[in-house]
């Protein structure tokens, strides 16, 4: 990647197939620079082609530590650029998520939590899907002189 996309970056594992796959695609489209975890490089060069220079492959097994400090150190370098780390980035996620997020999205979080082996991974994963997807959707303007939020006045 040349530049940094002018919405951030995002790591993206199983990036092979399926929805890993399609995620990095999506979120290249969308002007997101992803680096997206491959184990073959057919795989790679496949992303690579689709990606419109914004994805690049990282050849990475979830299995091995040696795989994962690689693929944590290249990234580390790119997040520089951006004057964010991966960290933050996901930090401010809950963040907003806390501040934000209505009923429904608790809703969704709770059934996270109960359905995961991994309570804590499932709640992270879903607060930055859960942020990104709000970056994505233009916020509603405010009616004038009311605080309704574009919902309908009271």
């Amino acid at each position: 990647m040349a530049s940094a996309g002018p919405r951030g970056a995002v790591v993206i594992t199983g990036a092979s197939t399926g929805i890993g796959h399609a995620s990095a695609l999506h979120l290249a489209s969308l002007g997101f620079d992803v680096f997206a975890g491959v184990r073959r490089d057919a795989d790679a060069e496949r992303l690579r082609a689709a990606g419109n220079g914004r994805i690049e492959p990282l050849h990475i097994d979830v299995t091995d530590e040696a795989s994962i400090g690689a693929a944590v150190a290249r990234v580390g370098e790119a997040a520089r650029q951006f004057e964010e780390t991966l960290g933050e980035y996901a930090s401010g996620a809950v963040r907003r998520f806390a501040n934000l997020a209505d009923s429904e999205d608790w809703l969704g979080l709770m059934n996270v939590v109960e359905r995961t082996d991994d309570p804590g991974t499932g709640c992270l994963v879903y607060m930055v899907n859960w942020s990104l997807k709000k970056d994505e959707t233009p916020e509603t303007p405010a009616h004038a002189g009311c605080t309704c939020g574009g919902g309908g006045c009271s």
